[in-house]
């Protein structure tokens, strides 16, 4: 299958999420390897996402202009996307996500806000800053 074809076949298995603001830039190369990439808003249910699609893994962005102050770093003047930033975020914010989302608890909040599972996200983060 070209690279035309699995990204027209992506398109019509998650093209109704477009309506919740997914948009599919493309496969690219992240960091020497080739991935699906996809963009989304930060409130967004990263649950219904696959972590792979046809052998390519799957990696999603934010598309929001500006994020929650949550994720301001002041001392570098850039955002922080850490799991203390998104679970405090969360928290200030849980019955809109709850709403927006479908959500029935804070850990699944968490779940469905940090690319479909936060444990995972957690674990993932730690490793790359310790």
């Amino acid at each position: 299958m070209s690279k035309e074809q699995l990204l027209a076949k992506f398109k019509n298995t998650f093209g109704h999420l477009a309506k919740e603001g997914l948009e599919v830039l493309g496969i690219v190369n992240l960091l020497g390897d080739e991935v699906l990439y996809v963009i989304h808003p930060l409130i967004f249910d990263g649950r219904v996402l696959p972590t792979a699609f046809h052998g390519y893994p799957l990696r999603s962005g934010f598309s929001d202009e500006e994020f929650p102050p949550h994720f301001y770093n002041e001392e570098t003047e850039e955002y922080l996307f850490s799991p203390e930033r998104f679970t405090a975020f969360v928290k200030d914010n849980l019955s809109s996500i709850q709403q927006k989302l479908d959500t029935s608890s804070l850990e699944e909040s968490l779940d469905a806000i940090c690319f479909g599972n936060f444990k995972e996200f957690e674990d993932s983060y730690a490793s790359i800053n310790n």
